[in-house]
């Protein structure tokens, strides 16, 4: 953040307290029912706001017009949010008609939509499902972009955007436009600074800004060409960057904010900030708005635009004709109202604005009031002093002649006082200090009880009167909690009546005029207390219900800073923090990795009351992937407390199950396809070879030379051979998928295997004296426990494959010593390579990246099976050009005796 924006934004921080359990069931049900009842209705009107909430202009008209229509028709407003520059594409977009049309099955009576962005979202929906239902559309530009597409995410400010009028005919829709005063408005601070040289106007990248960038731009070189435009906009500068630009301008810059979204490049996670709240401090010039977003609170200077009050005012006479009956389509389109200088007096002064330069016709915010203003209240302080001042000359001196009746009222009173005493329903008794010579209490007598307290404990008034406590209490130990007293405070206690039944009691003890005296009230509240009790262990046993919900339960509180004041068992366990530590805390000291999202999801919740619905997707601080169905709702309880609830369902085990059947569907589909191309591929590789061999065995039986004969069976041996292979490889893929490929394990001198191996591989080169068959042993002698035939078909496959693609160089081949429990085989050729991208497919089944060489490319994935089989690994190494190394281990397992 921003060094000088930092001590702004802590002070926006706020703490207040509260938390009551009980009220949690309550809110929780009530927010169902009110969730049931509100979406059930068929007669409501629909608000749908397609703009950003950042600006306080946005959530003021959406507050504004609910409010008011709600007043003057008695019509429920529903509304919903979509905020446009959310929206990546058309899928998103045909997700959003979805979801509205859910959460809305009857139609409305009539649709307000804030924004462009909406209609253009939504306009589909009133083609078919809502056709002829009263579309209000209110938005600032008649325009849209030709190029659809330019409606999702950001525009670069020097692109090239083409706009074409919204599609508006066919619809039963009327349109209030709230336009912007761009030219007025550059007139208007003109007018305060006369010398100005410069104009900087700051947008955001969504394309209404790039359409607002394009009419400055011409406005200035139109009308104001002596002024050196400057647009300053995203993502061209970072917001720490536009603060640095904007501290350099001198008083001679004007400036126009339209909209800003800071976005942190250092870490996109973090949420949307506004950038208004600084500005005011940071920039020397006055900043002027194209709309009301804090002219009257200070935050700008002001501008010339149409009121937020004034738009409601049309938006709210144009929805009463509609609900008259009047058709939308009827109605003329029609700007929000009449646009009006609107300025902070303040503001302008504290900016280096002289009042001589100010407008004369302009509405003035934080105005200064004048001198009968000013010194309003201290004419009337003091005419009121005096006239106190009379009055209590005038009440002293009837005090002097009520005070001679005052003896006669007090014995009155006592008289009275006696009498309310000996006949109210609360237990009474006067208690009188006895002390030493040092001023200790040590004793007490009862100087006087009322007929409750003979009642209650069934002991006459001459048994405990004047008498020493501790006699008292040794005949009647009932009467102990006399003892027991806390002057001018309650005192909760529990007595038993002369029946034995216990009641309870508040115990409250006043001194008298002699601190020596002292009255006791004991007033019975066993109801109260049998309630209250019953009411704890209800709320014990809802707490209880709630704890073993099987979904996660929170409730933050808004007030107090959005701490958590309920945390059950469920989010203990979803979320992996103490449910015991959570209450008090905030997100940003239980997962300040994600808080800054969540905080500014909450800030939105608070100020739309719009319940957030959806899915998560995170880890745990154990790595552990979870998905839950999320559900936050705004609740505000009676007390005037304001809550936020949150529940999430647990539905990781259904999204691993969903991917996972979607995986084993792509499998099964490739799967699919393998075998299909298997059965092609083997259709052409058993039919190449059979033609060879039925072909030359005809011709043998014709007069043919002996040179030709000798040829011929040489080509038929060939082809058996490949035939021969290609079954085998077949069987061997069967035996693998059925798990019975034979091993059979025993002694075998490893460097005589190998020199077999050499001499049959000699034979396969057909003469092609430009490669050479190289073996390698790493040792003179190496006996092995292994399964010899299976360790020759691999070396053998490796070697085959070498040969086929080797036309020149060495085909080398061998082993190297024992290294820690395993024995490495190698086959290296210098033949053509094997890309990268490639190298790890060859492993699977019918993969042949030659399709023109022989084989069915079985036997590399049949030579990874054996090898997995005898406990070893496999894998290759290869450059393209330069040659492969295919290699493979297995355990060291020395020869048995």
């Amino acid at each position: 953040m921003h060094k000088r924006l930092l001590p702004l934004y802590q002070r926006t921080i706020s703490s207040q307290n509260g938390l009551r359990i009980f009220y949690l069931c309550i809110v929780l049900f009530a927010s169902a029912s009110l969730y049931a009842e509100g979406t059930s209705k068929s007669d409501y009107i629909l608000l749908i706001n397609s703009t950003s909430y950042h600006e306080k202009w946005t959530y003021r008209l959406h507050d504004y017009l609910i409010k008011e229509i709600e007043k003057k028709e008695s019509i429920l407003v529903l509304s919903e949010t979509y905020i446009g520059n959310r929206v990546q594409n058309q899928d998103e977009a045909k997700k959003y008609r979805e979801d509205i049309l859910r959460k809305h099955p009857s139609p409305p009576r009539a649709v307000i939509i804030v924004g462009n962005p909406g209609w253009f979202i939504f306009r589909e929906l009133f083609d078919s499902t809502w056709k002829d239902i009263p579309v209000i559309l209110c938005h600032s530009k008649e325009f849209r972009p030709s190029d659809t597409s330019q409606y999702y995410g950001s525009v670069k400010p020097d692109s090239t955007v083409q706009f074409v009028a919204l599609e508006k005919e066919g619809y039963n829709l009327t349109s209030i436009q709230i336009p912007h005063y761009i030219q007025e408005c550059i007139s208007t601070i003109k007018k305060m600074i006369p010398d100005m040289n410069r104009l900087a106007f700051i947008s955001d990248s969504w394309y209404i800004s790039h359409l607002n960038r394009q009419t400055v731009a011409e406005i200035c070189r139109r009308e104001f060409p002596e002024l050196k435009l400057e647009l300053l906009s995203q993502p061209q500068l970072s917001t720490e960057e536009l603060l640095d630009t904007l501290n350099t301008y001198d008083n001679r810059t004007g400036v126009i904010y339209y909209s800003w979204i800071r976005t942190d490049k250092e870490d996109e996670s973090r949420p949307a900030e506004r950038l208004r709240n600084y500005l005011s401090a940071l920039v020397q010039s006055p900043v002027f708005t194209l709309s009301d977003l804090g002219t009257e609170q200070g935050d700008f200077a002001g501008g010339y635009y149409i009121s937020c009050e004034e738009t409601v005012k049309n938006i709210t006479a144009t929805v009463e004709r509609v609900l008259k009956g009047e058709q939308a389509r009827n109605i003329p389109f029609q700007k929000s109202g009449k646009p009006k200088t609107y300025l902070n007096y303040k503001y302008l002064i504290d900016h280096g604005i002289s009042p001589d330069r100010l407008p004369q016709d302009a509405v003035y915010y934080e105005y200064p009031p004048s001198f009968i203003e000013q010194y309003l209240y201290h004419t009337l302080g003091l005419g009121a002093f005096i006239t106190l001042l009379i009055l209590f000359l005038t009440a002293r001196i009837r005090i002097k002649r009520i005070n001679a009746k005052q003896g006669e009222k007090e014995r009155e009173m006592m008289a009275m006082y006696q009498a309310v005493i000996k006949n109210m329903p609360v237990i009474y008794f006067q208690k009188s200090l006895i002390r030493d010579a040092e001023g200790n209490m040590i004793d007490f007598i009862i100087q006087d009880v009322n007929p409750a307290f003979e009642n209650f404990f069934g002991i006459k008034r001459q048994a405990v009167v004047d008498r020493s406590f501790d006699i008292v209490a040794r005949e009647y130990p009932a009467l102990n909690f006399i003892d027991k007293d806390n002057v001018e405070s309650v005192l909760s206690v529990s007595i038993s009546d002369r029946l034995g039944e216990e009641h309870y009691f508040d115990k409250l003890a006043f001194a008298g005029k002699d601190k020596d005296h002292i009255d006791v009230f004991c007033i019975d509240k066993s109801d109260s207390q049998r309630l209250l009790m019953h009411t704890e262990e209800h709320i014990r046993s809802l707490e209880s219900i709630l704890d073993n919900l099987p979904i996660a339960a929170k409730v933050k509180n808004v007030a107090d800073n959005m701490k958590y004041v309920f945390w059950n068992k469920k989010s203990e366990e979803l979320f992996e923090f103490p449910a015991k530590e959570a209450v008090g805390l905030t997100d940003f000291d239980i997962m300040p990795e994600y808080a800054d999202f969540i905080h500014q999801e909450d800030l939105e919740l608070a100020q739309t009351g719009i319940a957030q619905i959806g899915t998560r997707h995170f880890y745990t601080q154990n790595k552990e992937e979870k998905f839950t169905y999320q559900h936050n709702t705004y609740a505000s309880l009676p007390d005037g407390r304001k809550w936020i609830i949150f529940t999430a369902w647990d539905i990781t085990e259904m999204k691993v199950m969903e991917r996972e059947l979607r995986q084993a569907k792509e499998l099964a589909e490739e799967s699919n396809r393998l075998k299909s191309a298997f059965l092609a591929n083997m259709s052409h590789e058993i039919r190449t070879p059979l033609n060879a061999i039925v072909g030359f065995s005809s011709i043998l039986a014709q007069d043919i030379s002996e040179e030709e004969k000798i040829e011929y069976i040489s080509l038929i041996e060939h082809n058996n051979n490949l035939l021969l292979q290609l079954i085998g490889d077949i069987l061997d893929l069967a035996k693998i998928e059925a798990g019975t490929l034979d091993f059979t394990y025993a002694n075998v001198d490893i460097n005589k295997t190998m020199s077999e191996i050499e001499q049959s591989s000699q034979l396969k080169l057909n003469g092609n004296s430009s490669v050479q068959i190289i073996l390698e042993n790493g040792q003179s002698e190496l006996l092995l426990y292994t399964e010899r035939n299976r360790l020759t078909q691999v070396i053998t496959n490796f070697i085959n494959n070498a040969v086929k693609f080797t036309d020149k160089g060495s085909i080398r081949f061998g082993y190297e010593p024992a290294r820690k429990g395993y024995i490495r085989f190698y086959v290296a050729d210098t033949g053509v390579g094997i890309p990268k991208g490639k190298q790890q497919e060859i492993f699977n089944r019918f993969t042949k990246l030659n399709s023109f060489q022989q084989g069915t490319g079985l036997g590399l994935s049949i030579c990874q099976s054996i090898i997995e089989t005898l406990g070893g690994e496999i894998g290759v190494e290869s450059e393209v050009g330069v040659g492969s190394t295919f290699w493979f281990t297995i355990p060291y397992t020395p020869a048995r005796s």
